[in-house]
């Protein structure tokens, strides 16, 4: 079963971010900034990555699958992330010109499980992010992520969060551009 996870919803945020507020990479803006994001974790394979829609569009690569404890009722995970694509905000569902980048997270999963049957009943996850390159360069903030289940055998992954432009703003780019692959051996509950 493939699933993304997530966690609480974030306080208020001071400032946010409208369409046509999110700046041009290579111009970010002086002070830092505040853009709610929502949408969904769509799974491309059984590794751990996932095409995002919504307010975020791109590629989510799971590049480090840590399992601290399984059992047939409950899972915790941690690991690093990596995000490939730019925000939507106006959901043309295209990246616009110089509005793009990359940004990694940390994360920590936990999910339980039916032990009987081995569905899922609620997996949750967040994501600081750590760093940036491009139009996320500088950025911090958290994305969470919600696995919920649905019919006999699917999963519905939501996200929501908060991505802080120029958070740290006189730090260099802080992601590789290139997913690293997992060992086969990794187990990826999903996040």
């Amino acid at each position: 079963m493939l699933a993304a996870c997530a966690a609480t919803p974030l306080g208020s945020v001071a400032l946010a971010a409208g369409p046509s507020d999110a700046p041009e990479a290579g111009s970010r803006p002086q002070a830092p900034r505040s853009v709610h994001v929502r949408g969904q974790f769509i799974p491309i394979d059984d590794v751990g990555t996932y095409r995002i829609t919504g307010d975020l569009m791109g590629t989510w690569y799971t590049r480090t699958a840590d399992t601290y404890y399984q059992s047939d009722a409950m899972i915790i995970q941690k690991g690093l992330e990596l995000f490939d694509g730019c925000f939507d905000l106006n959901r043309n569902h295209r990246c616009d010109r110089n509005r793009s980048g990359q940004f990694s997270a940390d994360y920590i999963y936990w999910a339980t499980f039916n032990p009987n049957s081995g569905r899922l009943i609620k997996g949750e996850c967040i994501h600081p992010i750590t760093g940036g390159a491009d139009l996320f360069a500088g950025s911090r903030g958290l994305i969470n992520v919600n696995d919920k289940p649905v019919g006999k055998k699917g999963v519905v992954s939501t996200y929501t969060g908060e991505v802080v432009l120029n958070a740290v703003p006189e730090e260099r780019a802080q992601v590789s551009n290139a997913p690293a692959a997992l060992s086969a051996k990794a187990s990826v509950a999903a996040c």
